[in-house]
């Protein structure tokens, strides 16, 4: 088994170095070359290609992709998978960390799921305040993890980026039915959600109730926290997942966010069909009740409008 990891990073230098070395001291059953490694620079403008030359000078493996600037993370993370030779894809943000055994522990579980079976694992999170370094603690988090967690995939994004081995197979069957793209290239956030509805909607997932990756929050340049709201992505996301690529009114301070119609879900179970329809009258619902407190009537009047329609 092989396994092409891919880190897409733009800008993030002073971290890129830990989440490269948390890669290479995974062992992966002994065998050379198990493991490839891919760095995917979004055209960093900090010193990223002079730290990736050192890198390289100690592992000449190291392979190095520098693409122009995008700002959509799935369009890096897709640039990566098209160097990809393994059979099985793995992926880690530049500012998160695998821990010892996550591979080892992981490809375990891939094989005895049987095709084409998604594992992922849990996180251990840290966030940075000042000088302090605090744990964020998840044991709020009740979510189904393993089997068929669908329902939980349409709440919000329960699957970390940094924590997935993906089968092949399986991300050739979604490539050939969204327009060839695995991640959705046209949002800056809320990609990993709505890949994850795509492969929960087919297939159950198996879990590794371990923390095997570090999450650092609070550094100032996740995207996530650049935009500061992101069920208005998650929204776009699911209209066109539910095949309805309408519009979405505009909202200061928020970028346009056109339909893509090569992302609509195709043959869902009816039960997955009823699942998704009450999951899309809630948010938006949610997305009524924030506009009217905005003092965005329109917006309101809208999302009413489109909840009424399912």
């Amino acid at each position: 088994m092989k396994v092409s990891v891919i880190i897409p990073s733009w800008n993030r230098a002073a971290l890129l170095e830990r989440a490269v070395k948390s890669v290479q001291r995974q062992v992966l059953g002994g065998a050379v070359g198990a493991v490839q490694l891919i760095v995917v620079d979004d055209g960093s403008e900090d010193d990223t290609q002079e730290r990736i030359k050192q890198m390289r000078a100690e592992d000449k493996q190291l392979e190095y992709i520098r693409i122009p600037h995008t700002g959509m993370p799935g369009a890096v993370r897709n640039a990566g998978l098209a160097y990809a030779a393994g059979d099985v894809i793995a992926f880690l943000d530049s500012d998160d960390v695998w821990l010892a055994g996550k591979l080892e522990q992981q490809t375990e579980r891939l094989g005895a799921a049987g095709f084409p079976h998604l594992v992922h694992c849990r996180e251990h999170w840290y966030r940075k305040s000042g000088d302090k370094l605090q744990t964020i603690s998840q044991k709020s988090q009740q979510h189904q993890r393993e089997g068929e967690v669908f329902a939980s995939a349409l709440h919000k994004c329960m699957i970390g980026p940094s924590t997935v081995l993906l089968p092949r197979e399986g991300i050739q069957q979604l490539q050939a039915d969204l327009g060839g793209k695995l991640f959705r290239e046209d949002i800056p956030v809320a990609e990993d959600y709505e890949l994850w509805l795509h492969w929960t909607a087919r297939w159950p997932v198996t879990y590794v109730d371990v923390p095997l990756v570090e999450k650092w929050a609070g550094h100032g340049d996740q995207l996530s926290e650049q935009w500061g709201v992101i069920e208005y992505f998650r929204l776009r996301c699911l209209l066109d997942f539910a095949d309805m690529p309408v519009e979405l009114p505009r909202i200061a301070g928020l970028p346009s966010l056109p339909p893509n119609e090569t992302r609509a879900a195709r043959n869902l179970l009816p039960e997955k069909q009823e699942l998704m329809r009450r999951m899309l009258q809630k948010k938006l619902s949610v997305f009524a009740q924030g506009a009217a407190k905005r003092n965005n009537p329109e917006a309101a009047i809208w999302a009413e409008g489109q909840a009424s329609r399912l």
